[in-house]
């Protein structure tokens, strides 16, 4: 495993962190490849960047602000990446302004690309039913 991926893939989650929590849902859709597969929690399997970033605006940037942090633990083996963490996650509602507290766990292939590190595949789960 080489440090400097590591380095690098860790500066990759620092800056999906900062995407999120600034609701940028252009530069979202770019973290993933182009035929990126994601299953998010309690939803249909997604297959590509732009199934990925269509979802996620629907279901999170336009209805709510933010607020997300996740820890990332990886392990490197070539072009490929492979990680594992737990996240937090508050979601406001533009509408209304009513909160949302969750955490969960996910886990994530990265790809090295010309560009950088980005995802290929991801999923995650919440700990608990939002009650």
């Amino acid at each position: 495993m080489s440090k400097k991926d590591l380095a690098k893939i860790k500066a990759f989650n620092r800056e999906y962190i900062a995407i999120c929590n600034a609701d940028d849902i252009a530069a979202f859709g770019n973290m993933w490849t182009k035929n990126a597969v994601w299953m998010p929690a309690d939803a249909p399997r997604l297959a590509g960047r732009k199934a990925i970033a269509a979802f996620a605006k629907t279901q999170f940037f336009d209805p709510f602000k933010i607020k997300f942090t996740q820890t990332l633990k990886v392990k490197v083996a070539g072009s490929q990446a492979f990680g594992s963490g737990t996240f937090r996650i508050e979601l406001t509602a533009k509408s209304d302004g009513s909160t949302a507290k969750r955490t969960g766990k996910f886990m994530a292939v990265l790809e090295k690309e010309k560009d950088g590190w980005k995802f290929a595949q991801g999923i995650f789960n919440y700990d608990s039913p939002l009650a």
